[in-house]
């Protein structure tokens, strides 16, 4: 967090909101944001600078090297990063490829491999439906609706500009034509390596959820961009007046995919 009074500092805050590390600045910071591979965070400051701060072992509790990572500006103000993990910092003046000076406001660009914040979409590298079946009954041939549901198998992988995917601690939203199923965070458990499920009712629906990480040796698997399957049973939901196509996304977190199954 940014600080300008008393003092210009970065604070640094634990989930519970205490304050754990004041760092002092001498550009008074405005706007932070958060960088991967390798992890640092910058401040977009009032004296026309950028600093970047190397924590030791990512630990925020330890004394970070602080650098500049770029000077001249102008007057900056907030940050923001986009779905395409580029930084966007607010300058408050406008410097030209040429030289060229302008007063006018403008928007400095930094790429890539800062972290979106959340509602940015990251859509997957890949998103596949192998197969739906929205005819399927379950424990009986009837048409009650309590036995009346789907099934689904598909085959996602992770974006490039994606700062993971992680069932347990984040919130899981299936859509299949018009039922939507949100899953919280915390209710995807970790069952093996890799391998999230979740059996339990989502407004009266009753899902059975499994998404797979592929991987051979953990060594040697894909860490940047893995690849995962998901597997679905739903039961009390009748979708069988759908028409095709049939629209299907998956976010998990801010990683969000999307297509059309036709039947």
């Amino acid at each position: 967090m940014a600080v300008r009074t008393p003092a210009p500092t970065l604070t640094i805050l634990n989930r519970s909101g205490a304050v754990i590390r004041q760092i002092p600045i001498p550009g008074f910071p405005d706007g932070v944001a958060f960088h991967l591979d390798p992890d640092f965070v910058v401040t977009n400051n009032n004296d026309g600078t950028i600093f970047r701060f190397d924590f030791p072992d990512n630990d925020f509790t330890k004394t970070p090297v602080q650098t500049v990572l770029a000077s001249g500006g102008f007057r900056g103000d907030l940050t923001q990063v986009g779905a395409d993990s580029c930084l966007y910092a607010a300058q408050n003046g406008t410097r030209f490829a040429d030289g060229t000076v302008s007063a006018a406001n403008s928007v400095v660009r930094i790429c890539p491999n800062f972290v979106p914040p959340p509602g940015v979409s990251v859509p997957f590298a890949e998103f596949e439906i192998r197969d739906l079946d929205i005819r399927r009954a379950f424990d009986g041939d009837d048409d009650r609706d309590d036995r009346r549901g789907f099934t689904l198998t598909g085959e996602f992988k992770q974006g490039a500009k994606s700062t993971g995917i992680d069932p347990v601690h984040q919130v899981v939203t299936l859509n299949v034509g018009n039922f939507p199923a949100l899953i919280p965070a915390g209710s995807f458990r970790e069952e093996g390596f890799r391998h999230f499920v979740f059996r339990g009712n989502i407004d009266g629906v009753y899902l059975d959820f499994h998404i797979t990480e592929h991987h051979g040796d953990r060594d040697d698997r894909d860490h940047k961009n893995p690849e995962y399957s998901f597997a679905v049973k739903a039961r009390g939901v009748d979708l069988t007046s759908l028409t095709s196509p049939v629209a299907v996304s998956l976010s998990i977190g801010q990683n969000t995919g999307m297509t059309e199954v036709r039947r």
